[in-house]
């Protein structure tokens, strides 16, 4: 027998790829997506022509928080899980408050979705980066501060390529 396990109120993950593009559909592409490792074929320093991270963060109705701050901690950055101080930040919000929860409604209204299942409001971002430099190896590490907490959500090894010995 298995047991069913909730999810938690606060869960995410993020799509580390070369590239992200949306159809006219609305459908995203995800073009050169990294399972767990990328492997650097050249020196440190490297410089990557084109970066994306895809960011999906789920929170419970009940505790539905629109101010997000995602940080992602490069190679090199201090400790996520005490600083502040990431390579990348940024913000997210709402236009006007109360804007994201109105709108998950209308669209689990519009998929039929039944009012007992309405659990998480979805919240989504993609980080598109030109010339992202990764200065040594280690692990590219997605965040998301909501509520005072800290959530993991990715992680990518960025390793160097293994060198032939002979």
């Amino acid at each position: 027998m298995v047991n069913l396990i909730n999810s938690p109120d606060v869960y995410g993950d993020t799509i580390f790829c070369d590239d992200v593009r949306m159809e006219a559909s609305q459908k995203l592409i995800y073009i050169g997506v990294y399972k767990g490792a990328m492997t650097i074929h050249v020196p440190f320093p490297v410089r990557l022509p084109n970066f994306c991270f895809a960011v999906s963060i789920q929170q419970r109705i009940k505790i539905f928080d629109p101010k997000i701050t995602l940080r992602i901690f490069m190679p090199g950055d201090p400790d996520d899980a005490t600083s502040d101080a990431a390579s990348l930040i940024a913000e997210l919000g709402e236009p006007q408050s109360g804007a994201t929860l109105k709108m998950a409604e209308e669209n689990s209204t519009r998929a039929g979705i039944p009012q007992a299942e309405r659990e998480y409001v979805h919240t989504a971002a993609v980080m598109q980066f030109q010339s992202l430099e990764i200065k040594q190896s280690g692990f590219i590490k997605a965040r998301a501060d909501i509520g005072g907490n800290r959530y993991k959500i990715g992680t990518l090894a960025i390793l160097p390529a293994p060198t032939n010995k002979a």
